[in-house]
């Protein structure tokens, strides 16, 4: 906002028209000292002239956070799929959402006359508690995960019955190779059920976290010599970044434990043909919360298909049970976290979550 000469003046000396009053504007302005002073982020941007002609303290400091004050900077930043606010209609216009670090902000958009009005607010803690109901809500659906889990637990089954019934009736005159194929059938979907089973119990393993101050250094400097030679032997490169002097989190090291082993594996299994496969972890501190996002150069997840992920019994692995992320999303919340995940450009797959500072 370069043009401004003091933070509680529109810069009028190019003849501009008070949105408010509609008439020339003065210079000083009673309306742009109160919005000055108030905690809910306001801009003003004159798009006849495409300019930033108002911010106010609030959101000022939100985007020296981002780096770009400018008019086109703005558009880039705060309007999806390529809009512009040149486009906005002479009307409320639906709000919107971004995530700036580990914070998120919902702003919405007014169009009057030549000028379009931006109010911004930090929605976090509303984000998270409704991803925390709409986790219990998930998890209190009990009709539909034991429907679900007597389904997935009954295909094995009856593919079992089947084969141990052919084979009763024809034991005495299969040979020795069909006998060992039938085996073999029965042996891989007991295998599935036993898949089953151990997804259903760590689903239940943490019910009551045992949650306390814990160091995030010492914690990955633990797990790494764990996973890093079986992701070697896999031609999968690991890198862990975190700044010194990261705050303490309030976890339980069981869950935080049980959940990046999930995320890092998932990521794992997700890799097909690259050339140079990475899993990236890196932890940001942030106010209030610490933030660990794990990173793969996979092929991604389809954009139709990202909503569905955190929900029970969807998969597309071949052999998966849908479990996996919906258990690390029940650990997350139960440590007071959020969790999301979105696509990386050019391609792969970043799943971050939350944990409370101590």
């Amino acid at each position: 906002m370069s043009s401004l000469q003091t933070p509680t003046k529109f810069p009028c000396a190019h003849s501009h028209l008070c949105p408010f009053s509609k008439t020339r504007c003065p210079g000083e302005c009673v309306f742009a000292d109160g919005m000055e002073s108030m905690d809910l982020m306001i801009l003003v941007l004159d798009v006849e002239n495409r300019i930033v002609v108002f911010e106010n303290k609030a959101v000022m400091q939100l985007l020296d956070s981002v780096g770009d004050h400018s008019y086109q900077g703005l558009n880039t930043l705060l309007m999806k799929n390529g809009g512009t606010f040149e486009g906005l209609l002479d009307e409320h216009m639906k709000g919107e959402s971004m995530r700036v670090g580990s914070r998120i902000y919902g702003y919405s958009f007014y169009r009057a006359g030549g000028f379009v009005w931006i109010f911004l607010r930090d929605i976090t803690d509303r984000d998270r508690l409704q991803a925390i109901a709409e986790s219990v809500e998930q998890m209190n659906s009990l009709g539909f995960i034991f429907s679900a889990v007597r389904h997935e637990l009954g295909n094995p089954i009856h593919s079992i019955k089947a084969a141990v019934s052919v084979l009763r009736s024809g034991l005495d005159r299969f040979p020795k190779e069909t006998v060992a194929d039938y085996l073999e059938s029965i042996a891989g979907e007991l295998a599935r059920a036993e898949n089953l089973l151990r997804s259903l119990k760590n689903f239940s393993l943490f019910e009551q976290p045992q949650i306390k101050a814990m160091d995030l250094a010492s914690f990955f400097s633990q797990l790494k010599p764990l996973i890093e030679p079986d992701l070697h032997a896999r031609g999968i490169g690991l890198q862990i970044e975190f700044e010194p002097g990261l705050p303490l989190v309030s976890a339980d090291v069981r869950a935080l434990h049980q959940v990046l082993i999930n995320l890092v594996y998932n990521a794992v299994e997700a890799f097909s043909n690259e050339l140079e496969p990475i899993i990236q972890i890196r932890v940001v501190p942030g106010t209030g919360q610490v933030s660990v996002m794990v990173e793969d150069n996979g092929p991604g997840i389809p954009d139709h298909l990202r909503p569905r992920i955190f929900t029970p019994f969807f998969t597309t692995k071949e052999q998966g049970t849908g479990l996996g992320l919906i258990i690390v999303k029940k650990m997350v919340t139960g440590m007071n976290g959020t969790i999301w995940m979105e696509p990386v450009v050019p391609h792969g797959t970043r799943v971050s979550f939350t944990l409370v500072s101590a």
